[in-house]
């Protein structure tokens, strides 16, 4: 069962999997660093690009799949979306290049790819 994660101000559309019901691929090297370096591109959620994309720029802004537009930042493995009280947080864990789990603090997770 997918759940959205995003506050609504930031109109997002990457959501979550429940652990039992994720079918996400082992890691096949290291895990990347968690810089904000990492971040920077275009995700989907799930694993086709076909879709629209939430686009994460260097300067701090994003592109919500749906065109709508908020700001993101990193801090340790914390990425969070939005700022004050309509912000959304969450922890993060690099795999790959092209692949990023998502842990929620309510013990939903999920993963975003790169497109």
């Amino acid at each position: 069962m997918r759940k959205p994660i995003y506050s609504a101000m930031a109109a997002l559309s990457l959501s979550m999997t429940t652990a039992a019901g994720a079918q996400i691929e082992q890691a096949s090297e290291a895990p990347y660093a968690f810089t904000a370096d990492y971040f920077v591109g275009e995700w989907v959620d799930g694993d086709s690009c076909d879709v629209d994309r939430l686009v994460m720029r260097a300067d701090g802004t994003l592109i919500a799949p749906t065109g709508g537009r908020s700001t993101w930042s990193l801090d340790g493995n914390r990425l969070t979306f939005g700022t004050g009280e309509g912000a959304s947080s969450f922890t993060v864990q690099p795999i790959n290049r092209d692949l990023v789990y998502l842990f929620l603090d309510n013990g939903n997770m999920g993963y975003s790819r790169r497109c």
